[in-house]
């Protein structure tokens, strides 16, 4: 919410302070930020309050060498020059090559200028006291042997002019310079173009329609997204792959919804879906079973047959409460319900008119 940026399930990564004419305005804790969708719909637009204007900040992420790399974007709308210094945690030995820097050898963050001046610190608050105080010094003039775990490096950055940095988010070998990147507007077009192959929507609330269209890209990004990932198993309930597929089948991406059920279904080991948790599977059924009604299969529906009968004989076999459970899980027994039913119902679909009418009445 103020512009600072990390990795899903991770630390920050960076951070931004502004040297205005009054003192230096870090944006992690000044009040004077507000954030938004640029107009664009696709850009995060952070703004910060300094005397005389905003210094403006637009993230998106882009491909770079196959990999997924932060846009970072700042704009001095003031009518005064300001300094930026941007902040990051590193390791290893770090080394500024004019407009590239690195940490023990990999590149960490590339600048569309050269940097003008750096401080490397133990921790944080040696790095903010150090800026301040004027410690920064220019790459050519830094101690080699210079040693932390925090680093800033400082742009000026004239009246109207834009700073552009490239931030890989996972450890790369090489770094394009942003000028070679695809620019926001390139992005923004290309996120329009994808959309448009799903359902098309009308909102009287633009606020509204707004939030809409963004969670509808979050579910696409998220279809592309290991099981295994942050994105999945970062505070999320075990039932919401299944959810977000029939949701992005809903707005008519098929594929995307497809792959991401055949994703979260995963292993090839039937006794291993036995033993999935009872939300897990009760929602994934009822995903399949919803999909499959709109969009027929005759080469996946006999596929799945194997995994929805583990699948069904596994919440059989698992009901909630008993004699010796006293307590029973609501979301559970409801996701237990409607599982068994999408399996009865898709068994039968299938052919099979013995196990598919046996789960349907229990």
């Amino acid at each position: 919410a103020d512009g600072t940026l990390g990795v899903l399930g991770g630390p920050t990564v960076l951070d931004w302070w502004v040297g205005a004419e009054d003192r230096w305005h870090t944006a992690s804790t000044e009040a004077a930020v507000r954030q938004a969708l640029a107009d664009d719909d696709t850009t995060v637009e952070t703004r910060l309050r300094v005397p005389g204007g905003d210094i403006v900040q637009r993230v998106v992420a882009v491909p770079d060498r196959g990999q997924g790399v932060a846009m970072v974007e700042i704009e001095n709308a003031t009518p005064v020059p300001v300094a930026i210094a941007l902040t990051l945690e590193v390791r290893g030995a770090v080394r500024v090559f004019d407009d590239t820097v690195t940490a023990d050898g990999s590149p960490v963050l590339r600048a569309s200028r050269s940097v003008a001046r750096m401080l490397v610190a133990e921790d944080r608050a040696r790095l903010e006291e150090g800026v301040v105080a004027g410690a920064a010094r220019p790459p050519a003039e830094a101690d080699p042997a210079w040693a932390g775990t925090h680093l800033a490096v400082i742009f000026p950055l004239p009246h109207t002019a834009v700073l552009r940095v490239a931030v890989p988010l996972v450890p790369v070998e090489a770094l394009s310079a942003p000028a070679d990147l695809p620019p926001i507007e390139a992005v923004a077009r290309g996120w329009a173009m994808h959309t448009e192959r799903g359902a098309d929507f009308s909102l009287p609330d633009t606020r509204i329609a707004t939030v809409v269209a963004a969670a509808r890209r979050h579910l696409l990004v998220g279809s592309t997204q290991p099981m295994g990932s942050a994105y999945w198993t970062g505070g999320v309930d075990p039932w919401v792959p299944a959810v977000a597929a029939v949701a992005l089948d809903l707005w008519g991406h098929h594929i995307e919804a497809r792959e991401l059920l055949l994703a979260a279904v995963g292993s090839d080991d039937l006794l291993a879906h036995a033993s999935r948790g009872v939300a897990e599977a009760g929602s994934l059924l009822w995903a399949w079973a919803e999909t499959l009604e709109r969009h027929a299969d005759p080469v996946l529906e006999p596929a799945l047959v194997p995994w929805i009968e583990q699948a069904a004989i596994g919440l059989l076999g698992r009901r909630s409460g008993g004699l010796f459970r006293r307590r029973v899980d609501p979301v559970d027994e409801a996701w237990r319900a409607v599982g068994l039913a999408a399996a009865g119902s898709l068994l039968t679909r299938a052919g099979n008119e013995t196990l598919g009418p046996d789960i349907v009445d229990a």
